[in-house]
């Protein structure tokens, strides 16, 4: 079963050039990730842009109040303020590696927030290079007594046989 364990933000990253793009609240364009309404006393309007909070390259910003404001703005000293010759706000995507790409690739994102299992016995029986979908579903569903048959309609209460359809014996399944 897959279980997500964590969000779209904690893939995506701004890497701010003119800052017109990133939303200074909430995309990540700070180690400090997503800040959200962290820092409500920097006096910063809830859809600003990471550009409306300089002007000419500098950081116009009030002065700290709190230590986490403190430690916040010396961290803004690090980043930069934005500049128009930056060019474009790029956003990118975290792979395996754990470093940033631009460009996004849905099989590493899978890679990254599937559950892995152990490999079963039967794994190349059902998923090999030439199978049809429909046929290796279905094998696959067998395989783990998921198909609705005589033995499982039977378990649910149901009053029909439970010999087996093609050889008319005694099906000897894993019941679960």
């Amino acid at each position: 079963m897959l279980q997500l364990k964590t969000t779209i933000k904690d893939f995506l990253k701004c890497e701010v050039g003119a800052g017109k793009s990133a939303s200074f609240w909430y995309d990540t364009w700070t180690d400090f990730g997503q800040m959200g309404q962290g820092i409500c006393e920097l006096e910063i309007r809830k859809d600003a842009r990471v550009f409306d909070a300089s002007r000419n390259g500098q950081w116009v910003l009030p002065a700290a109040r709190s230590d986490n404001c403190q430690t916040f703005l010396v961290a803004l000293t690090d980043v930069g303020a934005p500049e128009h010759c930056k060019g474009c706000d790029t956003f990118l995507w975290r792979n395996c590696s754990g470093t940033y790409n631009p460009s996004f690739s849905s099989k590493e994102t899978w890679e990254q927030i599937r559950a892995r299992s152990a490999l079963v016995p039967w794994a190349e029986v059902v998923w090999f290079k030439e199978h049809v979908p429909r046929f290796s579903l279905i094998t696959w569903l067998a395989m783990l007594s998921r198909l609705p048959i005589r033995d499982r309609l039977s378990r649910w209460g149901l009053n029909i046989p439970t010999s087996c359809v093609l050889c008319s014996t005694s099906c000897n399944f894993p019941l679960e």
